[in-house]
């Protein structure tokens, strides 16, 4: 009560917020205690000085610590918001993975902006992309994760698990190849099916071709059928490949459901490429 009429007259000095939501948070009161250590760091970016860096850390690990998904994407955002290091990319993504309880496609494409920021910190990062990914559905992206990661030094080369997968990949990769334009024209036919054209657009898009795969994703929404939210995220992806930056960040804002707090990540990493940084 102290510590709040303190706060309430405007009294700043001792981190007197801080210490307000600590209080909370040893009272029980967990949920009230981080509304009031974001309201300590937004009111210190209003006032044109940033948070301490370890006031984010704090209130993205007391809510990951309780597995709060709201809490923490809400802290794991404002982090990279303010200070956007490779390592925070990776503790934000890495948070989110663990208290979202994401489906493969949802990680698979959280795994993508790990590999975007540079994040990967360690081998099952790199194995995660490639389960994620899947050397039988997307083995071009597989060999371009595979080989990233033997180059960093964080993934061994001579693991069974990633000698399988890039056998399987190299294979698939011969197979696909000569059938991708023939997989664009029947995707683009009058007759196929949102679920064919989103299906065509994840194979181009690993392949490396972004202005082709946002063609067919913004057709696999005009025919429906398809995970909107999904094909949003990956409309916003391929725009990203291709430098369109602001265009990608409002795509990933109109991401919703359970795929949110990971379109609202992908939000922020393009808005801040679109700001040269």
């Amino acid at each position: 009560a102290a510590l709040q009429a303190s706060v309430d007259a405007g009294y700043t000095s001792n981190d007197v917020a801080v210490l307000l939501a600590e209080a909370y948070v040893a009272n029980g009161q967990l949920g009230l205690g981080l509304d009031k250590l974001k309201a300590a760091i937004d009111a210190r970016s209003a006032a044109g000085n940033p948070a301490p860096e370890q006031w984010y850390r704090r209130g993205l690990g007391l809510s990951y610590k309780n597995k709060l998904v709201d809490k923490s994407a809400v802290f794991a955002n404002a982090l990279v918001q303010a200070y956007p290091t490779t390592e925070n990319w990776a503790g934000a993504i890495s948070v989110l993975r663990l208290v979202g309880k994401y489906e493969l496609q949802d990680r698979l494409d959280l795994m993508r902006l790990m590999q975007r920021t540079h994040s990967f910190t360690e081998a099952s990062d790199y194995a995660e992309f490639i389960q994620a990914a899947d050397p039988r559905r997307l083995p071009a992206e597989v060999l371009t994760v595979i080989d990233a990661g033997e180059k960093s030094g964080k993934l061994d080369g001579k693991d069974p698990f990633v000698v399988e997968a890039k056998a399987n990949a190299t294979a698939r990769v011969a197979a696909d190849k000569p059938t991708l334009a023939g997989l664009e024209k029947s995707a683009m036919a009058a007759n196929a099916t949102g679920v064919n054209a989103a299906a065509t657009a994840d194979a181009l898009l690993s392949y490396g071709m972004p202005d082709k795969a946002e063609a067919l994703y913004a057709l696999a929404l005009q025919r429906g059928g398809v995970d909107a939210d999904r094909v949003r995220t990956r409309i916003g992806i391929a725009q990203i490949d291709q430098g369109k930056f602001a265009d990608a960040k409002a795509s990933f804002d109109k991401v919703g459901g359970v795929r949110q707090p990971l379109g609202q990540l992908w939000s922020i990493y393009a808005g801040q490429k679109a700001a040269g940084k």
